[in-house]
């Protein structure tokens, strides 16, 4: 899935929502 791939592109990757990383993404 995309969200695993976000959640492992980020600094500290964690078994997150997929809301928490699409929001962290738009921060950036």
């Amino acid at each position: 899935d995309l969200s695993m791939i976000t959640i492992s592109n980020l600094p500290m990757p964690e078994t997150i929502n997929d809301t928490e990383a699409e929001k962290r993404i738009n921060r950036l």
